[in-house]
């Protein structure tokens, strides 16, 4: 559903906001007049900041589901109250211009909008301030912390189950997870006593060889790397219009000049481009889904398990 909810933001970044920026800049001027300039901000703000608060609710939602995987569930309802709750903050971040706090101006080469980050006044300063802290600063923190925190976690479970001379063998939300010893003993790790007897054990294997070691450390790579990928991507994407409007707002506005301001707003419109890629085709079992979905149709038991160890 968090994914879901992505993929609307930047679908409508793309229908609702896209299509007045490409007229305007085909007009090499902004032609939609005021009204069209706080149709344009509000909506592009919106769905923008709503793809930041669900990219930082996903990894949120990893970070639980991974160190936490035993008491980490959430119904239908609970997830689309999440939702429900970042449409609301994503609100209260872009239309206070709408009530004079701050206002809605055109920017750059004059060919698309934005709130206004050029007036020195403390109005608009604390505007800006509210908007970059709570809309990019602190989902950034959040953003980072979960997944260093999932590296971690990750890396320590590896360490403690190769020193107990352990090896893992299955995994899952509801088993807990079945370890074999170096004494051939099968240990059956966060499974309730009343979740034993009736545990089916298969897959067990004899020996750790270095090939399952191998595979360890290359997931742990590929963790690693999808991890720092979705935080640098979030930072090269959002990054560089905060800094202009952090510029604008308490810098040197002659460093703003309308080139320089109007790459930053195209760096924003990249997130809808790679969110697909990293978000959806970098998942194994989101394509596994997929893929069986145009085959067969959606199957109603299908339950939802942990993928990879951060698997975005």
């Amino acid at each position: 559903m968090l994914v879901a909810n992505l993929a609307f933001a930047d679908f409508g970044l793309n229908f609702f906001a896209f299509p007045l920026f490409a007229i305007s800049s085909f007009k090499t001027k902004w032609v939609f007049g005021q009204l069209g300039c706080d149709y344009y901000v509000v909506s592009g703000g919106f769905f923008g900041l709503l793809s930041i608060l669900t990219m930082t609710s996903i990894s949120i939602d990893r970070y639980c589901s991974i160190t936490r995987w035993a008491t980490w569930h959430l119904s239908y309802a609970q997830v689309f109250r999440w939702i429900a709750a970042l449409w609301v903050i994503a609100f209260t971040l872009i239309i206070p211009p709408l009530f004079g706090w701050s206002r809605y101006v055109i920017e750059g080469i004059q060919t698309s909008c934005s709130f206004d980050w050029l007036t020195q006044e403390p109005v608009e300063k604390a505007y800006v301030l509210y908007l970059t802290v709570l809309g990019f600063f602190l989902p950034l923190i959040v953003i980072f912390v979960c997944y260093v925190r999932i590296i971690r976690y990750v890396v320590r479970h590896r360490q403690v189950m190769n020193t107990a001379g352990f090896v893992r063998v299955h995994s899952s939300p509801r088993l807990g997870e079945i370890v074999l010893n170096s004494n051939q003993s099968i240990n059956v790790c966060g499974v309730r006593d009343d979740t034993r007897n009736s545990a089916t054990l298969t897959g067990i294997y004899s020996e750790k060889s270095l090939e399952q070691r191998q595979v360890i450390q290359d997931n742990d790579v590929k963790a690693a790397t999808t991890c720092a990928i979705i935080v640098v991507l979030f930072v090269l994407a959002w990054g560089p219009y905060t800094v202009v409007a952090l510029i604008g707002i308490w810098g040197d506005q002659s460093l703003v000049t309308p080139y320089s301001n109007a790459l930053p707003v195209l760096f924003c419109k990249t997130s809808a481009v790679y969110n697909p890629v990293v978000y959806a085709l970098m998942n194994k079992r989101f394509r596994s889904v997929v893929w069986s979905f145009f085959q067969h149709g959606y199957s109603s038991g299908d339950q939802r398990t942990s993928g990879s160890s951060c698997n975005p």
